[in-house]
């Protein structure tokens, strides 16, 4: 009997141990069935942040490509602006009468202008040319009648608003005078 009651202790204890054994084989397995559900979690929280950094990225390739497309445009509109002026400037210029020669036997006014840099140009007109050669001449050194003003100092008046078509000899411009070339 006592050969028995050894057989059933055995048997007993492997199958404590065998409990055991299950036991820690069930939390291994729970312990990496827990590892897989954080894994894929985490593998979902990765692809998620993946798919908002691609859409960040793509909505900001986009912003920089209609910023850039905006500056492009302004920057062709500017040009276009400019190349505008300069026609306009080079018009102005060629439709202006020649200078008068220094020996010239017709009265001539002597017009010199102080720009905003306080640099001085100069140039010589017929003083029966209306004030609009003078305008003219003005807007093509690069200073349109928009955005500058020529004002006499005495008596003091903006001769961009005087009647154009007058001449410089009755507008009292002759033979001589200091004008101020003025931003509006």
């Amino acid at each position: 009997m006592t050969g028995l009651i050894n057989a059933v202790d055995i048997f007993t204890e492997r199958r404590h141990l065998d409990v055991l054994e299950e036991e820690e084989r069930e939390a291994r397995q729970m312990v990496k069935e827990e590892q897989d559900i954080a894994y894929q979690e985490s593998l979902l929280a990765d692809r998620a942040k993946e798919v908002v950094r691609k859409q960040n990225q793509a909505e900001k390739e986009e912003k920089e490509k209609l910023q850039f497309e905006e500056e492009e445009k302004q920057k062709h509109e500017r040009l276009q602006a400019e190349e505008m002026k300069e026609a306009i400037r080079q018009s102005l210029e060629e439709s202006l009468p020649e200078e008068p020669a220094p020996d010239c036997t017709e009265p001539v006014s002597m017009i010199r202008i102080r720009t905003p840099d306080m640099s001085n140009i100069e140039r010589r007109f017929l003083a029966a040319n209306p004030l609009q050669v003078l305008l003219n001449w003005v807007e093509s050194k690069g200073y349109p009648r928009n955005s500058f003003k020529v004002l006499q100092s005495w008596p003091r008046r903006d001769v961009t608003e005087l009647d154009t078509h007058q001449t410089l000899m009755n507008l009292q411009l002759y033979p001589q005078e200091m004008l101020i070339l003025e931003e509006r």
